[in-house]
């Protein structure tokens, strides 16, 4: 019998499906899968700068769909394992929106969009900010200080991921 982590060991990552992997492993709140997978982006010799911009735009995106959900302009319908975003008529939202050019969610593949919107959910909108200025605080440690970017980017996965005691 063959397991998903079988192929895993045996198969070679793709490149971009890794640095989606990490994005989506934050997004998911995975702390465990996000490290793996920036782990093995650093073997891959993955550009840092690169991964946290790709950090930034999804956090962005995140708050957002998190917005959209809060104001109820969208809503996460599930069946299943299958789901979709559902849109809700809004001017405001068209306004809104509208703005964000090619960054509009409405503009996403379906299944993305809701995939989005799951992550989204999964975050407080003080999360997401929070989670947004430790990626900037990130990115500036990479460029003016003299640590190991993917240290500066697994503390960072630390901090936005940990589970904070109370």
């Amino acid at each position: 019998r063959v397991e998903t982590e079988d192929v895993v060991a045996v198969v070679p990552a793709v490149r971009e499906t890794a640095v989606w992997d990490f994005a989506d492993a934050v997004g998911e709140k995975d702390l465990a899968k996000a490290l793996r997978v920036l782990r093995q982006l650093m073997f891959q010799k993955e550009s840092h700068i690169g991964l946290v911009a790709g950090l930034e735009k999804r956090v962005s995106m995140l708050i957002v769909l998190k917005r959209v959900l809060d104001l109820g302009w969208a809503r996460l319908q599930r069946n299943g394992t299958w789901g979709q975003l559902a849109w809700q008529a809004s001017p405001d939202a068209d306004t809104v929106l509208g703005c964000l050019g090619k960054d509009d969610p409405r503009t996403i593949h379906p299944y993305r969009a809701f995939r989005l919107a799951e992550q989204a959910d999964r975050f407080t909108p003080r999360e997401l900010i929070h989670a947004r200025e430790l990626v900037a605080a990130a990115r500036e440690r990479m460029v003016t200080t003299g640590l190991p970017p993917f240290l500066i980017l697994e503390l960072l996965l630390a901090k936005v991921l940990g589970r904070r005691a109370r």
